[in-house]
């Protein structure tokens, strides 16, 4: 990558090169958690290596356990789709062509839990080339922004890694922990249920027990919501990099106005290459993570407004072509998937306020160099070559792009989410008002299923906290007899 400086008489150096930060100044939980996903080849020497232009690089190592990890993920979804329309899509087309929005849209949201995992696999294998040159990037671009305060900000840098990747699995295990209740619910409310005997996802050919399909649905739940979640958690750790890198070379000029003229000058040159590498840096995260982050916001808010028809929709009713023992099953089933999208609702509000929060902390320290470059102008006075500086630089800071993770004509903005916040809030208001079987609807969603799929979630917490007590207990007493 290379900056655009017009200016030829001056050659742009690092001001302190013996304290610049070496070039895996990329945290290495950053790049382990993209090898485990098969998007980063497992090379340490993957920052010095430059491809050769005479070798043919689209079949490289790390594409094999991206694709075993997308195989993995579109089988389950396929056996898990099948089942879901053997059993579903009929009873939801019928509540559409009846207009019964407040029950097709829960389906929507059951069907889009399982398209979204397929639909992000195949976008990063489409763009798995461009990753690792895109970190290349961002790791010199950090070793040069980065000089004397570098030692903090790298690890400022790893605990938001392993914060990030620690929410992953937080949310992955939060999916399938729902998935769990609600699939062990239903069969504790209605006798003889499907999934009580057998398998769906092996259509039926092996009679399995109940912890069996349960456990089966968690662990397919659990990697397909950590392969949702986590490609998301990489491209806003990337534009965390990005922001503080955009923030360093906004103090870089803080004091430039005291300094002698040929250093001066410098400085301005370097900030000047730093700040247009960012921002080609933020374009290239663009491009490879906006469709990523568009597909999850979109999930997110599908997964809002399936939480708000649920709390908005009528007491359920038979279908024209459904039986009594298929209505009573289907009706329990909805009503322990309660905890279920509870859940995920919960998941889609963080995962919002993650992004905008980001999306709002990287815009602001783009913009942080218009005011530097304000206060550096009213500072320099009549000084005519300074201000000629600033000029250039500013002309470089308006014609950059600071938007966070666009896709086309999409942008992820504050003023967007609080829009959408708003008009859903406006919307569940207005509806709930109109509703005339409000005692009815509240009886649904009565807290005794929730409580009861609450005490069994705490009762399998305590198990396990009991557990690792013993454990610990056990330990210490054989550390203490071990003793002389």
């Amino acid at each position: 990558m290379t900056c655009a400086c017009n200016i030829p008489e001056f050659v742009p150096r690092p001001l302190t090169p013996q304290r610049v930060l070496p070039s895996d100044s990329v945290p290495r939980v950053f790049t382990s958690a993209l090898q485990l996903l098969g998007l980063f080849p497992c090379r340490p020497e993957w920052s010095a290596v430059k491809p050769s232009p005479s070798r043919r690089t689209d079949r490289q190592p790390y594409h094999q356990t991206l694709l075993l990890w997308s195989v993995a993920v579109w089988i389950s979804v396929t056996f898990s789709v099948l089942s879901y329309t053997d059993d579903y899509i009929g009873f939801y087309l019928d509540q559409l062509s009846q207009l019964e929005f407040f029950t097709a849209v829960t389906g929507i949201f059951r069907l889009s839990v399982f398209l979204h995992a397929p639909v992000t696999a195949g976008y990063l294998i489409h763009k798995c080339r461009c990753i690792p040159p895109l970190l290349r990037g961002l790791s010199e671009a950090m070793s040069g922004v980065f000089t004397v305060s570098g030692a903090s900000h790298v690890t400022l840098l790893k605990t938001v890694a392993y914060v990030a990747l620690t929410w992953s699995v937080i949310c992955a295990a939060m999916g399938a922990l729902g998935l769990f209740v609600a699939v062990r619910s239903t069969t504790l409310l209605v006798e003889n249920f499907g999934w009580t005997s057998q398998d769906p996802c092996i259509f039926g050919m092996v009679q399995l027990p109940v912890y069996a399909s349960c456990a089966w649905f968690s662990l397919y739940h659990f990697i397909v919501v950590f392969y949702e979640v986590a490609p998301q958690m990489l491209a806003l750790i990337i534009v965390f990099n990005i922001a503080l890198g955009f923030k360093e070379v906004a103090d870089s000029l803080a004091d430039v106005v005291d300094l002698p003229k040929a250093e001066r000058i410098v400085r301005f040159e370097n900030t000047r290459c730093n700040y247009v590498r960012l921002q080609l840096l933020l374009n290239r995260t663009n491009e490879v993570f906006s469709v990523v982050l568009l597909v999850g916001c979109l999930r997110d808010l599908l997964t809002v407004v399936a939480f708000t028809a649920t709390l908005l929709r009528l007491p359920e009713s038979r279908g024209n072509n459904e039986t009594e023992v298929a209505f009573k099953e289907r009706t329990a089933e909805d009503q322990s998937f309660l905890t279920y999208i509870y859940l995920f609702t919960l998941m889609a509000f963080m995962n919002t306020a993650l992004r905008t929060g980001l999306s709002i902390y990287c815009n602001e320290k783009a913009i942080l160099m218009e005011e530097v470059l304000q206060g550096i102008c009213a500072e320099g006075g009549s000084d005519k070559e300074l201000l000629q500086h600033c000029r250039h630089l500013k002309d470089d800071v308006g014609n950059c792009e600071r938007s966070l993770v666009s896709a086309a004509a999409f942008f992820i903005t504050k003023d967007y989410v609080s829009a959408i916040f708003g008009l859903i809030s406006t919307y569940f208001l207005v509806i709930y008002q109109t509703r005339d079987s409000k005692t009815e609807m509240q009886e649904f969603l009565r807290a005794k299923d929730f409580t009861h799929d609450f005490e069994i979630i705490m009762s399998y917490i305590n198990k396990i906290t009991e557990s690792l007590t013993n454990l610990t207990v056990s330990n210490v007493a054989a550390l203490a007899a071990a003793r002389p």
